[in-house]
């Protein structure tokens, strides 16, 4: 497996996508992200970024093997999953990553987002191969070289062995986001490491559990979805300030910091000032947007 992690946005918006010159710079689609080692595609929910990448995996012919992994399943981060054209093809193996949330398996979740109430195809009759796992907190999801099956495992109490090769994606659950909380996800290989950290509300003082999570890390990738004067009147929705992440950036002292999930309301102009926020507590913070690309 080559060593290059490439890591790529293909959406960087909250709640719902937007369009409009005011909002060229960094994009209108919701979020999606993709990780690439070697061969391996993983991708971090299904936005209606999601939808380009799926014609970049066409245009490209991409492997064929491809991990989604979902932080939680509200609609702006699954609303491209029924746009995503490599899920109607047969030559495609998936496997599904998510939560429950309360009595609704992630089976019963993703099944629901593509019934016949609101779209014409049932997820289940789109043409790939799906697996579905549940993941929950301190579980660490192993995936092999060459292998298309992936193994998760509690890391507190089971036994597993990682070689050289194997790319670890390990899932904290935080329950700062309403309602069922979200999955934050950190991403190893090799030396390298990234954590996705989308729709969380830190503390005062920063958030201790996600901290200790991204602790050294390359890259954490955060939400700082309000600025200031917004977030005041939206404190609970599970969304952060640049300055709240910038708090975790550097008490976890990460190499570097990506601001994303920015809300809809906010032009370019606005999301501009967030990065300036931003590097008056933590110098490498840098702002994400649609078609940015970083490799380690």
């Amino acid at each position: 497996m080559a060593d290059d992690i490439k890591i790529k946005f293909w959406g960087v918006r909250g709640s719902h996508n937007v369009f409009g010159d005011q909002y060229k710079k960094y994009g209108g689609n919701t979020t999606c992200l993709s990780i690439e080692i070697g061969k391996k595609i993983m991708i971090f929910d299904a936005g209606t970024g999601i939808i380009n990448y799926g014609k970049d995996i066409l245009k490209n012919k991409k492997n064929t093997e491809i991990n989604i992994f979902f932080t939680h399943t509200h609609i702006d981060h699954i609303q491209g999953l029924m746009y995503f054209t490599p899920i109607y093809m047969k030559k495609y193996f998936f496997n599904f990553i998510g939560s429950a949330v309360f009595t609704a398996s992630f089976s019963d979740i993703l099944t629901n987002i593509m019934s016949h109430q609101y779209f014409p195809v049932k997820f289940r009759q789109t043409g790939s191969y799906k697996r579905i796992y549940e993941t929950h907190d301190n579980q660490i999801i192993i995936i092999r070289k060459d292998s298309n099956n992936i193994e998760i495992y509690n890391k507190n109490y089971e036994t597993y062995e990682i070689e050289k090769e194997d790319i670890v994606v390990t899932c904290m659950h935080a329950i700062n986001h309403p309602v069922g909380g979200v999955n934050i996800y950190k991403v190893e290989y090799k030396n390298k490491k990234i954590v996705f950290a989308t729709d969380v509300e830190s503390y005062v003082g920063g958030d201790e559990k996600l901290i200790e999570f991204s602790k050294n890390v390359d890259i954490l990738i955060h939400d700082s979805a309000y600025l200031n004067d917004e977030y005041k009147l939206k404190q609970g929705w599970g969304h952060s300030t640049p300055e709240m992440a910038a708090v975790n950036a550097k008490k976890a002292e990460v190499k570097k910091l990506y601001l994303t999930h920015h809300s809809p309301d906010d032009t370019d102009e606005i999301v501009d000032k967030k990065v300036e926020i931003a590097r008056k507590i933590f110098k490498e913070s840098y702002l994400a947007y649609e078609t940015l690309e970083i490799k380690l």
